[in-house]
Parts: C-alpha cells; sequence; structure tokens
C-alpha cells in the first residue's frame, strides 16, 4: 500500500476512534449546552449553510413574484434554519473556526450583522412581492448590497484602536 494511503486510512481511524471515545460518530456529538457564541458566528461561514441560505432566497423570491405568500416564506426561512441547526450538530466548527472565513467571522462580525443581513433578505423579498419589473431588479440589487454590507464590516476601517472585536483561543491564534 503506498505511504499517502497508509496516512490517510490511519487518520480516518484516529478520527473514528475518537468519535467513539466522544460518544457519537459525528452528527449529534454536541449538545445544545455546549454551543458558545462564537459556534453561533462560526457556523453561517460554513459552505452548506451558505448555499442552502443562498438557494433558498432565490427559490422563494420567485415563489413570492408569484404570489404564493406562504410558499415563499416557509422556502426563505425553514430551510436555512434546518442547515444551522444541523451544522451546529454536525459540522466540526473548531476546524471551520481556523480556516480564513471563520477567523474573518470571529473578527469582524459585530453582533448587528445578522440583522443587517435579515434586513437586506427582507429588502429583497419585498420587492419580489410588489412585482414591478423594474422594482424587483432594484430591490433584488439593493437586498443584495445591504447583506454585502452586512458582511463586510472587515473591510470598513476601525474607528477604536486595539485588535479584533473577539479575543481568539489559542489554538486558533498560534496559527
Amino acid at each position: 500500500m503506498p505511504a499517502r494511503l497508509v496516512i490517510l486510512r490511519n487518520r480516518r481511524i484516529e478520527r473514528s476512534a475518537a468519535a467513539a471515545r466522544s460518544g457519537g460518530a459525528g452528527c449529534g456529538v454536541r449538545h445544545p449546552g455546549q454551543l458558545t457564541a462564537d459556534d453561533a458566528l462560526v457556523h453561517q461561514v460554513h459552505p452548506a449553510k451558505l448555499c442552502t441560505d443562498i438557494a433558498a432566497a432565490a427559490a422563494s423570491t420567485g415563489l413570492l413574484w408569484r404570489r404564493r405568500l406562504l410558499a415563499g416564506l416557509l422556502i426563505r426561512y425553514l430551510p436555512p434554519m434546518l442547515a444551522s441547526a444541523l451544522v451546529l450538530a454536525c459540522a466540526d466548527l473548531d476546524r471551520l473556526r481556523q480556516t480564513p472565513a471563520g477567523r474573518y467571522a470571529l473578527h469582524h462580525m459585530p453582533d448587528g450583522a445578522v440583522g443587517i443581513r435579515f434586513a437586506g433578505d427582507a429588502v429583497m423579498a419585498a420587492a419580489a412581492w410588489r412585482r414591478s419589473l423594474p422594482g424587483v431588479a432594484a430591490g433584488v440589487a439593493a437586498g443584495v448590497a445591504v447583506i454585502a454590507a452586512g458582511w463586510s464590516h472587515g473591510l470598513l476601517p476601525r474607528h477604536t484602536p486595539g485588535g479584533p472585536r473577539r479575543q481568539l483561543p489559542s489554538a486558533v491564534r498560534a496559527r
């Protein structure tokens, strides 16, 4: 067996042994009491969560355009909530915390950023409901701009001296 395959196989064995010691095989290992505010921030940059949010917003915008209010609202909000629950329960948030996106979320996501992004989503939904083509295009563009503003806090100059908003755990700072 080539050395690379042996290394990969050994890593899988180590991971499955660690999962067995922690009482689970991956999903559901974390208990709600173990979640932290940082977990709530970091899970937002998980690829599955981001894809679910974008797909739900796009599908819901089409449904709202067709005046299907209940279906549009359910599609807009239920899949992202389920994706959040699954990511918080199943994803390796410690590893995600060490990625550039995770570090960005920890450093540059003020508490109001989620509210700003939610407001941008509401602008898009309202524009689709109005159903005039120029209004929808302008509303979707405005909603996307507000959402981008919610994500772009790290690009703005700091008004207060000092380091990051949150102190990172020592394991993350070492990298």
